[in-house]
């Protein structure tokens, strides 16, 4: 009888050491796979931390460089700058493990905050192309040609001897050779007159106007078709009041006649097939 206790006390002893070896080796093997993984958390922390510090970089130059365009809805780098003064350093030797996770709720929230300072960004560039592309800065002759023959301003009339104000500017060169529209715009006028000749009128948005004279021929444009900058919109001619095959082009400010000089853009390449005439073409 002693015996049999016995050995039924050594079988359920024997059991319940299989059975707490058993959850051990469970419990051993469940602490590696969650080691292994905070190792990951650990790995993909470190190059989250890398990236938002990267976003962080380009969030400066983006906005110091919306600051340095001239336009009415300026982007100040402050508020972004703030909201990353707590952004979390490599915290590799912190024996915190926490710590990550932290780090990751961190930088959502300044990820977060960033961006209405993105979006801002976004419309003053989106604003600053529109207002480029609609300004007339380009070079309204193709290839960059072109002689300034007569600058705007007061001048002596070819005609009459008689002083005059000079509205636009003179672009000498071959008969024949493209006109280009110089920004983004809405056909006003093709047209003839006297003193003009064939001439086109566009309307750009911001209240810009530009016209180009003495054509030889339109190209094709009519009253209300959109153009956009470089678009060939006739031809240089002699037609009108000239003393020579040029283009007169004029630029205008609501109202107000401005130096086309002021506005046209020749890059440095075409730079030498400019040249500035003492005489007037007109």
């Amino acid at each position: 009888m002693a015996l049999s206790i016995i050995l039924i006390g050594f079988f359920l002893l024997s059991t319940h050491f299989t059975y707490t070896n058993e959850q051990n080796v469970k419990l051993t093997q469940e602490r590696d796979s969650l080691e292994k993984t905070l190792t990951s958390l650990k790995d993909e922390v470190a190059l989250i931390r890398t990236a938002g510090k990267h976003f962080k970089d380009s969030i400066d130059s983006a906005i110091t460089a919306s600051q340095n365009l001239d336009t009415a809805t300026p982007v100040t780098a402050t508020t972004v700058a703030s909201n990353f003064t707590t952004f979390p350093e490599d915290s590799s030797n912190s024996a915190e493990d926490t710590r990550e996770l932290s780090d990751l709720k961190t930088l959502t929230g300044l990820l977060g905050s960033s961006t209405d300072a993105l979006d801002n960004i976004t419309k003053v560039m989106t604003a600053f192309r529109d207002l480029m592309a609609n300004t007339p800065t380009g070079w309204p002759i193709k290839g960059a040609k072109g002689t300034v023959t007569t600058r705007f301003g007061w001048t002596t009339n070819p005609f009459t001897g008689l002083g005059y104000m000079h509205m636009g500017v003179d672009l000498a060169w071959g008969v024949g050779t493209p006109i280009l529209a110089t920004a983004d715009g809405t056909v006003e006028q093709t047209n003839y007159s006297d003193d003009l000749g064939n001439y086109v009128t566009i309307r750009h948005k911001y209240g810009f106007y530009t016209r180009y004279a003495h054509m030889s021929a339109f190209a094709g444009k009519r009253k209300g078709d959109h153009v956009s900058r470089g678009d060939v919109i006739g031809y240089i001619g002699v037609t009108g009041l000239t003393t020579g095959p040029h283009l007169h082009y004029e630029v205008r400010l609501g109202s107000a006649y401005i130096n086309p000089m002021e506005f046209l853009s020749i890059a440095p390449e075409n730079a030498p097939t400019i040249s500035v005439g003492e005489r007037s073409s007109d």
